[in-house]
């Protein structure tokens, strides 16, 4: 009987601090998650280098798309210090629908369509997309999950419920060859549209935009340094393969504010790289995503695909982790609904 007694009194404290264990972690989760979705931080526009305490939204659960890229460079055992759970372990996920988000404007799954003898771009490869081609000589279909040969674009828009994201690139598609209510339908509806190359065409007209066309090619500057381009100085010059077509707003006709991200160097106004909301959706226009943004290839600093939303070093699976989740808003060209959640487990001590 002392036997068992004293081993049903060990139990009963391991459960006791268990207990209590899991009760202190819940108490710290619970207030790091309402502190990063509450606040913009220590500075208030912290970079990796400056950052005293981490803050991730500039309104309450509005996480800023920018200061969730430059989390990225912050060191993974620093995390759980700025996030405010000291000695603890931490990781901070983004996700939708259990799958963690991407810093990237594209959302899956993505149509991609072309016409031309074009290469793949690298951004789509391990993403869930599909491939509408329609050229002389079909080219590889790489990793797509579905791909249609001589494809027109209205079978894009026939499809246009399987998607989040629509790719047009260099088709130079005009009005009549393409169901323009539908694609209007499809980004008022919430939906992405990136268009690259020649796309006066299509946009012009049709999405309350004006454009300009060049005989030559241009440079630009880059107006804008955050969560669309990055790890380049805002003023740098952007060189591009070819570009020559632009964008602007004309808001004294009723035209829709655009967000210029790269402009022409000789007509600030005009976006080589810009985007604007339609409806429920917004439509991007890249000139041409092979550039080099003040000596930075596009590869590492274009963010179309992005990198996973998940920060921190991830728990062993013997680890005793508590859980909190909030829903909040993603904010960059547009806002996006997700789900934040921050682990915090054992200490680092």
């Amino acid at each position: 009987m002392f036997v068992l007694s004293s081993s049903m009194l060990s139990d009963m404290q391991r459960d006791a601090q268990g207990s209590s264990m899991r009760t202190s972690l819940a108490a710290i989760s619970s207030a790091a998650a309402d502190s990063l979705l509450r606040s913009p931080g220590t500075p208030v526009d912290w970079t990796n280098a400056s950052v005293e305490s981490l803050g991730l939204a500039d309104e309450p659960f509005v996480l800023n798309l920018t200061k969730l890229i430059r989390l990225r460079d912050v060191q993974s055992q620093d995390v759980s210090w700025l996030a405010g759970v000291g000695r603890l372990n931490a990781s901070l996920n983004i996700t939708r629908n259990g799958t963690t988000l991407r810093s990237g404007i594209l959302r899956e799954p993505i149509a991609y369509f072309s016409t031309g003898d074009v290469d793949i771009p690298p951004y789509l490869q391990g993403m869930a997309w599909d491939y509408y081609w329609n050229g002389a000589v079909p080219p590889e279909w790489l990793d797509s999950r579905q791909h249609y040969d001589g494809a027109s674009f209205d079978e894009v828009l026939e499809n246009r419920d399987a998607y989040y994201s629509i790719i047009v690139e260099d088709a130079a598609l005009s009005n009549d060859a393409v169901n323009i209510s539908a694609l209007q339908d499809f980004v008022s509806d919430g939906g992405l549209l990136l268009c690259e190359g020649r796309c006066a065409g299509l946009l012009g007209d049709n999405f309350s935009v004006s454009y300009q066309t060049y005989g030559v090619d241009r440079i630009g500057v880059l107006a804008e340094n955050g969560f669309l381009i990055y790890g380049a100085s805002t003023g740098a010059p952007v060189l591009f393969a070819s570009a020559r077509e632009g964008f602007y707003s004309n808001e004294s006709r009723g035209e829709a504010p655009m967000r210029v991200h790269v402009s022409d160097s000789v007509n600030a106004s005009v976006a080589l790289i810009g985007a604007w909301e339609y409806g429920n959706g917004v439509i991007y226009y890249v000139a041409d995503a092979d550039a080099s943004f003040g000596g930075v290839p596009a590869s590492q600093s274009l963010n179309l695909r992005g990198f996973p939303l998940a920060f921190g070093n991830q728990p062993s699976g013997d680890a005793n982790v508590f859980v909190t989740r909030r829903p909040c808003l993603i904010e960059g060209d547009f806002r996006q609904p997700a789900l934040f959640e921050i682990l915090v487990w054992g200490s680092n001590a």
